[in-house]
């Protein structure tokens, strides 16, 4: 009774043991980390499928890549899940159907009673049985397996969370620039006069030419891939308009037609300036400070150049003096090179300021010549004597723009302030304070309206509360 009663206990651990490593087998491959696991595996997918659909044409290789690395970790744990643990369950099962075959699980049979012989070996293998699954369960660790591979993985969700990362931040890199290309390209960059009736504006690809009557635009060009840089009408109707871009290529675009009558490689690098020389040329200048002379007619062919200045030309003057023809370039070095037109190595002189010149205008009459700056000032010099006559110092920010009126009083333009001054004494004699935003450049016409360029491809005409 008491062999039966052990032999049922026996009988009973080892189901009792077996059953418990079944069990942990089927909890090992449901367990919440497991499933956690798989969930960080898809929140990463979602991610880059979620981000792929923002994502612009350039960077989608990006996407690919990723995308195959996480699947990719994906299917090598799921390869985990299935073999190792198929295999372990296939050894225990072996183990419990084939004990009594196996050559080292048999007992040598000592005793001459022969049920005795095969109670004992009956028993002794089931405590043998016993301590196999203890021992195999004790050196292979289901929990320590899974542990591992779980770091493992943890490790390689880390490894491409970070490079997911770190291509978010390019992404919004990319998008953050191409929401800045858009937006460049809705600001108004400059702002010429074509004559009384017309005037022309331009974003950094689109031609705009407007009536100043109405305010009104009457003719759009856009067909341009790279950014203009400057412009310039080429005649008082606004039938020609000479275009300049930053990889120093000019077009000549009729603005009836809109087709493009010639494409000039004039410069190695970016346009920064052009500005009618006479009636029949007009003048370029880069940001390598180079000089040349075109024709406005014809084949519009460079009938000269210049060796390149010490600095990038921000804005050109032509200037008669005394019959001598000059032009007058004002660099972003503060300097201001004044040179015979013409003669390969000319110098008239240089006047200087501390920072950029951004405006130039003329008093031919007197032989003035204004320069306004990014310092804030105004300097008054005489083209005669090459002297500085006086230093204009009313305003607080750089200077925009600068017009003679009726040759004895000059306007002044800011950002937020407009000044008259008397050009005898270079005293203010009337002031306005202009509340405006949203502006990206200005000009005074020849009637003294200022027109402003703003963001949203406008343009706004502000009448002075000035009497001129």
């Amino acid at each position: 009774m008491e062999e039966a009663n052990l032999t049922k206990s026996l009988e009973a651990e080892f189901e009792k043991i077996k059953s418990n490593i079944d069990k942990k087998i089927n909890d090992f491959k449901n367990r919440s980390k497991n499933n956690m696991i798989r969930c960080n595996f898809d929140a990463v997918l979602k991610k880059i499928n979620l981000s792929r659909q923002k994502s612009l044409n350039n960077v989608n290789g990006i996407y690919d890549s990723l995308e195959k690395c996480v699947t990719n970790e994906l299917d090598e744990f799921n390869s985990f899940l299935l073999a190792p643990i198929e295999q372990f369950r296939l050894k225990i099962e072996e183990l419990s159907e084939d004990t009594y075959h196996h050559p080292s699980k048999k007992l040598k049979r000592d005793s001459s009673d022969e049920s005795a012989q095969k109670d004992d070996d009956y028993e002794t293998i089931l405590k043998r049985r016993i301590d196999i699954i203890n021992e195999i369960k004790e050196t292979i660790d289901l929990q320590a397996i899974f542990d591992k591979k779980l770091n493992e993985n943890w490790s390689h969700l880390d490894f491409i969370d970070s490079k997911f990362k770190k291509f978010e931040e390019k992404l919004n890199y990319q998008i953050a620039l191409k929401q800045n290309n858009e937006d460049k390209n809705l600001e108004i960059k400059f702002l010429s006069e074509i004559s009384d009736e017309k005037l022309l504006s331009s974003t950094s690809n689109e031609l705009i030419v407007w009536n100043r009557k109405t305010c009104q635009s009457v003719n759009r060009i856009n067909t341009f891939s790279h950014e203009i840089t400057s412009v310039l009408p080429l005649d008082t109707e606004g039938v020609l308009i000479a275009v300049g871009f930053i990889d120093g290529i000019i077009k000549i675009l009729n603005n009836q037609t809109k087709h493009e009558i010639q494409n000039i490689q004039a410069h190695d690098i970016k346009i920064t300036s052009l500005v009618a020389l006479n009636e029949l040329e007009f003048v370029s200048g880069s940001l390598h400070g180079e000089l040349k002379i075109w024709k406005k007619i014809e084949d519009f062919n460079s009938v000269w150049r210049s060796k390149k200045l010490k600095g990038s030309i921000t804005c050109i003057l032509s200037y008669n003096l005394n019959g001598q023809p000059l032009i007058v370039c004002g660099l972003n070095s503060g300097t201001i090179v004044n040179i015979v037109a013409r003669k390969p190595i000319s110098y008239y002189g240089n006047f200087k300021h501390t920072e950029a010149i951004l405006c130039l205008e003329k008093l031919e009459s007197k032989n003035y010549l204004f320069a306004g700056s990014s310092d804030n000032l105004i300097n008054l010099w005489c083209m005669e004597s090459k002297q500085l006559i006086h230093t204009i110092s009313h305003h607080n920010t750089e200077i925009k723009c600068l017009k003679i009126v009726d040759d004895s009083r000059l306007l002044s333009l800011t950002d937020n302030r407009l000044i008259l001054s008397n050009l005898h004494e270079l005293e203010i004699i009337k002031e306005a304070y202009l509340y405006q935003d949203g502006v990206t450049c200005s000009i005074i016409t020849n009637k003294f309206t200022i027109v402003n360029g703003t963001f949203n491809k406008n343009v706004n005409f502000f009448f002075p509360n000035i009497r001129i």
